[in-house]
């Protein structure tokens, strides 16, 4: 610095300019305040610096700390709740199991924000600088993604599949949530932290249970499930038409049945499983919630030894199982955990019927010959569910045509579909042909024949001048 003093030389005598003689000096209070402004000068340069000393700490970077427990805030709403291990209702290391029903899309993934990270304890600054007041944290955008137990990543495209009921997918599976945070001291140079990663892993599973039992028919006709009526009596294609069924001529299915899974484990509207009907030569396949080969498969009760597994979960009946002795029991244990296990319980006793590969006869020959007599055939209602089992006498269909409706514990037809050798290859019924007679009179002279690849029912011999139905039918006996 350097500093300049000035003096008023005109009044400045020959004994003033001389040094030695400094008392004759007649300028003091000059000087003096001269050299209070300089000082004043460097000490408003001293606070200056010291002010700029505080206001920038040069020093270390910022860091996002505690960031296990952060991670424990991600999670996800289903159904209303919301899981995450932060809230004790999803484990960080077990498996956490949810109906296999569920979709993945129905998992509502939680966008992490600023007010999940605490500015305590997740936020330090080794040089003592504050938490910035104004943002202190900034989240970027939450980012999510299942894989399967193989490691495969569950694409886009199967985001609206189901996790379990015959997915196929390796278990469990594994939810990954990350979110990127950076952290801001108030003064601090830098004062911005590096990027931290916040991540979660869940490993999710259904249930393990049996979600839905595919009759053999479903797997053989998938493309003639069920078929829809209306008022007017109109015949749709397969599995089209209304799905609700028609008062006067039946068709579609109950929530009990899935297209192209079977009927319901735990049905919503019969209170009984499926199924409550067979015949020798009977099958279906309990379709689970993991992956079928996850599974070992075995009949844990079987009343007269008349049901097998194989190890894919197809259960075949291949006799009436003895009255009074309760439910067949077929078991699906956990490979992966053997004390782990599902037993599914049903009983196909209500209705029994025996086909007898004799022929085609009108009805005279047929209630003679076969099943002790007319009483030993079924009735429409062991067949079918038809609003046409409550006709008659006299029933003329006016060209208009009926169906069953797929349903639990209302005929054979409703929970075994389309029913022929094809479909039912251990079975005693026609290889094609689905024509069989009721012992249920239209009048005196015409017996009810149910069509067994839709349940429809019409009299036989068919009237004059109707081109629909049949005189002739096939046999078989109700046991």
């Amino acid at each position: 610095m350097n500093v300049f003093i000035y003096y008023n030389m005109e009044q400045l005598t020959t004994s003033q300019i001389n040094p030695l003689n400094s008392a004759n000096l007649t300028n003091k209070p000059i000087i003096l305040l001269l050299f209070t402004l300089f000082f004043l000068a460097i000490s408003q340069k001293s606070q200056a610096i010291t002010a700029h000393t505080v206001n920038t700490i040069i020093g270390s970077k910022p860091k996002v700390i505690d960031m296990e427990v952060a991670a424990k805030k991600h999670g996800f709403n289903l159904n209303g709740v919301f899981y995450s291990s932060n809230t004790h209702n999803l484990s960080d290391t077990g498996v956490n199991e949810f109906d296999g029903l569920t979709k993945f899309s129905d998992f509502l993934i939680k966008d992490y924000s600023a007010s999940d990270l605490d500015n305590s304890s997740n936020y330090i600054d080794s040089d003592g600088d504050s938490i910035r007041i104004n943002m202190p944290f900034v989240v970027e955008q939450t980012i999510y993604n299942w894989f399967d137990n193989n490691g495969r990543k569950i694409p886009d495209s199967d985001k609206q599949h189901m996790i379990g009921c015959g997915s196929g997918y390796a278990m469990p599976l594994t939810l990954t949530i990350t979110t990127s945070v950076k952290t801001y001291s108030e003064y601090g140079n830098p004062n911005e932290s590096e990027a931290a990663e916040i991540t979660k892993i869940y490993k999710i599973a259904p249930t393990g249970d049996v979600c839905y039992l595919k009759p053999n028919s479903t797997k053989v006709f998938p493309t003639a499930q069920w078929r829809g009526s209306d008022a007017q009596g109109n015949m749709y294609p397969w599995n089209s038409g209304p799905i609700k069924r028609d008062p006067n001529h039946g068709g579609g299915y109950t929530e009990d049945f899935i297209v192209d899974k079977g009927f319901r484990a735990r049905p919503i509207i019969s209170d009984k499983p499926f199924p409550t009907t067979g015949f020798p030569g009977a099958e279906f396949q309990l379709i689970m919630n993991y992956s079928q080969d996850n599974y070992i498969y075995s009949v844990a009760v079987n009343p007269g030894n008349v049901a097998t597994v194989d190890q894919t979960g197809n259960v075949l009946l291949r006799a009436k199982p003895p009255a009074g002795n309760g439910d067949i029991v077929v078991r699906a244990t956990l490979k992966s955990s053997p004390d782990k296990y599902f037993d599914y319980k049903f009983n196909p006793t209500s209705v029994w019927i025996e086909p007898q590969s004799a022929g085609r006869y009108d009805w005279q020959t047929a209630f003679y010959r076969f099943c002790g007599g007319i009483d030993g055939f079924p009735t429409r209602k062991d067949y079918s569910n038809s609003p046409v089992v409550n006709v008659g006498p006299n029933w003329n269909r006016n060209g208009k045509w009926n169906f069953s409706t797929r349903a639990i514990a209302q005929g054979l037809y409703p929970e075994w579909g389309y029913i022929n050798r094809r479909s039912y290859p251990n079975s005693n019924w026609e290889w094609d042909a689905t024509t069989y007679f009721t012992k249920d009179p239209n009048s005196a002279t015409q017996y009810f024949i149910v069509y067994l690849h839709d349940g429809g029912l019409l009299p036989a011999p068919r009237p004059a001048g109707d081109t629909a139905g049949d005189n002739v039918a096939y046999i078989a006996c109700r046991k």
